[in-house]
């Protein structure tokens, strides 16, 4: 393994010098594909367009999520700029000099990628609904159009119709250019991405074909006490064989260049608060309010400039607490409020259109 990650080390020192000019860009693209925007806006804007395909959004970013956690804690994955430091691969005269960002300093074990599995999970649901309506797009246009006289003809009509294969193009663009932003940045080793996309994928198509209309409040709060259960249980098993479940947190803080860039919020205990605060609000709120899909492109518009306002105005309140077991129930709140908040918009406006229509 020392062999593959010294490799891997190389591959990453060479990538920050050879698109060091476009750091600024990898850091957006790293900053765009934090988890969070899972559910900061990928999930009130297809919610708002689409609720069937918004739920199975947020199930993708809450499963691949955990499961990413469950893996992190088993496969105590190294991170490059720390252990680039720590191996006794290289003496100290020859230990290449990776820089550090302050995206870089994540707290949590670094296999597999957290970036690219949620984002590719939440991006092949919208991707494969995106595809289903080309599909259907593309079947009506043949149905009704006049059969082509010749050739040339055929492919003047295949140009106008667009390809449902565009977004697994768009999808496969996505996992690469997320996974060179986390090498470039050495917070990932390559392998490390990779995995991640990999089992991100595997989520994304179990979760696709998953009827999340079918789930009642009883499945939503199942599924929360699982998956808090299942960290929980792993860690004291962990504890019990005398493994420490915050080694890597200790590794960031000593390695970190500035102790402000360790943030707890990078910590894959606070990601399981974040998906559980989520998971369980959303039941609850779906049970409460029942909310029917908008019809109308005007209130769909509405919904989703409101929604994604509120969760930006919701995620800008601070969770400023020492406390580590404190500022996770803080945050499973927060972002329980973030998803509760993006359900009742969609139904006071749904509300709100049906009556204009009924005056």
């Amino acid at each position: 393994m020392d062999d593959l990650c010294s490799y891997e080390i190389d591959v990453i020192y060479n990538l920050q010098n050879t698109l060091a000019k476009h750091d600024t860009a990898m850091l957006y693209i790293s900053h765009l594909s934090d988890p969070p925007s899972s559910f900061l806006f990928y999930f009130p804007i297809v919610f708002s367009l689409n609720q069937v395909v918004g739920l199975k959004v947020l199930w993708a970013a809450v499963i691949s999520e955990w499961m990413n956690a469950i893996l992190k804690l088993c496969l105590f994955g190294q991170r490059p700029y720390w252990w680039v430091q720590e191996t006794d691969v290289y003496s100290d005269g020859e230990r290449p000099h990776l820089k550090i960002y302050e995206q870089t300093c994540e707290t949590g074990p670094g296999s597999p990628s957290g970036h690219c599995m949620v984002t590719i999970a939440v991006w092949f649901i919208m991707m494969a609904a995106l595809a289903a309506d080309l599909e259907k797009t593309v079947t009506a246009q043949q149905s009704v159009a006049p059969k082509p006289a010749n050739l040339k003809e055929e492919r003047e009509a295949d140009k106008k119709i667009i390809s449902p294969a565009i977004p697994w193009g768009l999808l496969a663009a996505v996992g690469f250019t997320v996974s060179l932003s986390r090498v470039f940045i050495a917070t990932h080793f390559p392998h490390q991405t990779i995995i991640g996309l990999v089992v991100g994928v595997i989520i994304g198509i179990a979760i696709n074909k998953i009827d999340v209309t079918k789930f009642d409040l009883k499945t939503y709060t199942v599924v929360t006490i699982f998956i808090g259960g299942s960290v929980v249980g792993q860690c004291v098993l962990m504890e019990q064989l005398g493994y420490d479940p915050t080694w890597s947190i200790k590794l960031a803080a000593k390695w970190c260049p500035k102790p402000e860039w360790v943030h707890l919020d990078t910590t894959a205990f606070f990601a399981i608060s974040r998906d559980l605060g989520s998971l369980f609000f959303v039941g609850l709120t779906q049970s409460l309010l029942r909310p029917k899909e908008m019809l109308s492109s005007p209130g769909k518009f509405l919904a989703l400039v409101f929604s994604v306002s509120v969760c930006q105005l919701i995620e800008m309140v601070p969770l400023d607490v020492e406390d580590s077991t404190l500022f996770c129930c803080l945050g499973a709140l927060k972002y329980g409020a973030i998803a509760s908040c993006v359900i009742i918009i969609n139904s006071i406006l749904v509300k709100l259109f049906m009556k204009d229509k009924k005056d």
